[in-house]
């Protein structure tokens, strides 16, 4: 049995390594179009899948900066933290490009052949499979396919599933040089009236800074440009005091919304991660989830293929109760701020808007 999956993040490798472990052949595909997100956090947690996966701590400590947990401002004036090392432990402050790099190597190292820069054009149901068509020309025949391919959710897309989108979150984040150390530090979070920030340390002595609103209000216009980008930015109470320089550089911007698709699976077919639910980045978690999702549908796959079926069985159950817990962590986190009543972002989430 060939499996294709599409996508090289968390989720798609998790998925690929795991089934070449179990003896399929199995192709990964990343077309990287997009650069990686910046300022995410892998909780202790996480430590036992990585492991699962062939990714030590050692590794991680090596690449990555350590996590000391998360401060947050968020209700209130005062800080609230989530402390990791009070368990001992330590999470990390995610460097995406090499985390990536070192999960695509794991799954070459575990047979899986990796093709970085190519991207499915089509992809065809056929009485065999799925005839696939690359955008360098090339075709592949596959018997199943898992699209992990982030938020462009390429395969489902093409198969006409659709998307239920909860809200029009938009992130907009810059990446500055700091005069950083090698000390475990938080994740840092602060809630505004138009929004919420987050700033994290990265290595090399960077720093990112981020600010989430919503895409239809003013604030969003704001923080596309750089010098109103840095405005909002100073008028924070905290974060801004992370902010060694007089200014940050361009901001990006890339979708934050909660959504999911419509539906998770079908004959020959499942999505995983971002593909198949945008979380909201304040619930936190999302290399964590990608990593059980990878998981598990690989166990589907095999599944599939032990009992000669075509659809996989419990796996829409599976993302569903997923994204009733992420709803319900969702409206919970939101729901526990209440300072601007007045404001149009937060009287959104908490139903007055």
């Amino acid at each position: 049995m060939h499996v294709l999956v599409v996508g090289g993040g968390p989720a798609g490798c998790a998925c690929a390594i795991a089934l070449a472990k179990a003896g399929f052949s199995v192709r990964l595909m990343e077309a990287k179009h997009a650069a990686p997100k910046a300022g995410e956090v892998i909780p202790p947690s996480s430590l036992a899948d990585l492991e699962e996966l062939g990714l030590s701590q050692s590794t991680l400590d090596r690449d990555h900066l350590p996590c000391s947990g998360v401060d947050r401002v968020w209700g209130s004036d005062d800080i609230a933290r989530v402390d990791y090392t009070s368990r001992l432990a330590h999470g990390w402050h995610v460097d995406r490009q090499l985390f990536e790099n070192a999960l695509l190597d794991l799954c070459r190292d575990v047979g899986a052949q990796v093709s970085v820069g190519t991207a499915v054009r089509e992809a065809v149901r056929t009485a065999a499979g799925w005839q696939l068509h690359f955008d360098d020309g090339t075709e592949d025949v596959a018997s199943f396919l898992v699209d992990a391919s982030g938020r462009r959710a390429v395969i489902a897309n093409q198969l006409d599933v659709g998307n239920d989108v909860k809200d029009r979150l938009i992130a907009f984040h810059a990446i500055v040089d700091h005069n950083g150390h090698d000390t475990a530090q938080p994740l840092f979070i602060e809630a505004v009236e138009s929004g919420w920030w987050y700033t994290t340390p990265l290595c090399g002595e960077r720093r990112v800074f981020a600010f989430l609103t919503d895409s239809d209000l003013p604030a969003a216009h704001r923080a596309a440009k750089t010098e109103s980008f840095n405005d909002l930015l100073r008028e924070t109470r905290l974060v801004s005091q992370f902010l060694t320089l007089a200014k940050t550089g361009r901001p990006r911007a890339w979708a934050a919304t909660s959504r999911r698709l419509h539906r998770f699976s079908g004959p020959g077919w499942l999505a995983i991660g971002d593909a198949a639910i945008g979380r909201d980045p304040l619930s936190g978690g999302g290399i964590a989830q990608a990593l059980r999702d990878g998981q598990k549908a690989a166990a589907v796959i095999e599944d599939c293929h032990k009992a000669a079926v075509a659809s996989p069985t419990g796996f829409d159950e599976y993302l569903k109760a997923v994204w009733d817990s992420h709803e319900v962590e969702r409206k919970e986190m939101y729901g526990a701020e209440h300072r601007w009543p007045w404001s149009p972002f937060w009287a959104r989430r908490s139903g007055r808007g």
